[in-house]
């Protein structure tokens, strides 16, 4: 059984759900696929799981034509409805990165501005309560620009915010690390990097005495992607680690600390290409694994979790898909082996930048382009946990990754095809008959089904009843 709901109110918004068998057992199973944003620019950056239920996301919007860009941020309930969304900042640019909630609902929001401040972007951080209503907003920084990427909550008050800063230092930008209150009053504020371009991107507590931070620190030309480990007391170093080789521009992009491991994802850049990477580290520093998919084309690693012994990676491919760059999820075992994965996309720009996973689903968001206007949306999507596991390993190149768009889909069951079905893991199951469709499947039990069609060119999710 499949059904389709299509809405349109302040966003667009596709539903399925599926009838699935695993094992004998009926499950039911629902992908959830929703878009939101006004006429112009939208993009989720980050999301994360509400208290109270549900998701916050924090991102980007142009579509307020009073202003240039704002914050944008958005409140939905568990089956991605929009409870509410607002939009902060002034006239010029705003971006929005980052968003925490504390313990009474209320959210902080981070990101950067040229709106207010002391001249040139500083970084802006807004508190609301749990219905968006602003209760505070701060900027930090000076005289130049400075920017912030990443907010968490300190292990004792208050919250640490990360990004890079050119109004203080030893030159260039400087890696930057402030520590606010509760109420946004500066607590302190310090900064790391020698004369070249330094910056953190992503960091995430140790223990209440220490924090592990990534990014990149560049040295003689080159950008080496930076992780560090860090005194919270002192904010001395305790150790620093680099991803580098003497051709390519490395970047930390994002880091997720687990069982004394500390896992990141990165970007290597050379000849206008970019490349992502997983790096896994002990917590003294020591270069365990790696992981990068040999891909003809650019790819980007935007966030990483951990859960079940298996590293999950989002970002966004042009080496594979309908064309431009494509979303993309990895998923990789405690062995840095490669274990499945999908895209989605269309033939314009797609990007995945932030992930939650537990036990039950995946909920990531992005950013979409439409096709024919090149408009802008925000992308929310949500799976189940059966959708995305599969029993078999697959090779990446040849059978991991699927370009999958999440619509029903009609088949001419008397028209013969040259057509490829693969299981929802990415085992091809059949391949290469030139056949109908119904005698192509008519072995196959019911269940969800990935069908390739070389004569039509597409590749599609098929409910088999």
């Amino acid at each position: 059984m499949i059904k389709i709901l299509l809405t349109i109110k302040y966003a667009i918004v596709t539903i399925i759900t599926m009838m699935l068998s695993f094992c004998g057992n009926a499950q039911l199973d629902t992908a959830i696929v929703r878009t939101f944003g006004g006429p112009y620019y939208e993009e989720g950056r980050q999301i994360i799981e509400c208290a109270e239920g549900g998701y916050a996301i924090i991102g980007t919007t142009g579509s307020d034509q009073l202003n240039n860009t704002n914050f944008y941020l958005l409140r939905l309930d568990e089956e991605l409805n929009c409870l509410w969304s607002q939009n902060y900042g002034g006239a010029e640019v705003e971006w929005g990165y980052s968003i925490v909630e504390d313990a009474n609902n209320n959210l902080l929001v981070c990101g950067y501005t040229n709106s207010y401040g002391e001249g040139g972007y500083d970084i802006l951080v807004y508190k609301v309560d749990p219905l968006g209503n602003v209760l505070w907003q701060k900027t930090y920084g000076s005289s130049d620009w400075d920017f912030a990427y990443k907010m968490i909550a300190h292990p004792e008050e208050g919250y640490l915010i990360c990004g890079k800063t050119y109004s203080y230092g030893n030159g260039g930008s400087d890696a930057y690390l402030l520590h606010i209150s509760d109420d946004g009053n500066l607590i302190d504020e310090w900064t790391y990097g020698g004369e070249g371009d330094d910056e953190f991107r992503d960091m995430d507590i140790v223990d209440e005495s220490s924090i592990v931070i990534c990014g990149s620190k560049q040295i003689d030309g080159l950008m080496k992607a930076l992780v560090q480990k860090n005194n919270l007391n002192s904010h001395e170093v305790i150790w620093e680690s680099y991803a580098s080789d003497n051709i390519n521009n490395f970047t930390a992009t994002a880091l997720h600390y687990l069982d004394s491991n500390v896992m990141v994802s990165g970007i290597r850049s050379f000849n206008n290409l970019q490349f992502g990477y997983y790096q896994r580290l002990s917590i003294f520093g020591e270069d365990l694994n790696w992981f990068s998919i040999n891909e003809n084309n650019s790819s980007v690693y935007n966030d990483i979790i951990s859960h079940d012994n298996r590293v999950n990676i989002v970002g966004g491919t042009r080496a594979h898909g309908y064309g431009g760059m494509d979303c993309v999820m990895y998923r990789l075992n405690v062995n840095t082996n490669f274990e499945g994965g999908f895209f989605y996309g269309d033939t314009s720009d797609d990007l995945f930048n932030s992930l939650i996973i537990d036990s039950t689903k995946m909920v990531i968001v992005g950013a979409r382009q439409n096709p024919e206007t090149n408009q802008w949306f925000s992308l929310v999507m949500l799976y189940t946990k059966s959708i995305l596991t599969s029993e078999n390993n697959m090779d990446p190149v040849d059978a991991g990754c699927f370009t999958i768009e999440i619509e029903p889909i009609e088949m001419n069951n008397d028209k013969e095809q040259t057509l490829s079905v693969y299981d929802i893991g990415g085992k091809l199951l059949i391949s290469n008959q030139k056949s109908t469709f119904s005698e192509l499947v008519a072995n196959l039990t019911s269940g969800l089904y990935i069908v390739f069609s070389r004569d039509d060119n597409f590749i599609k999710k098929v409910f088999i009843p």
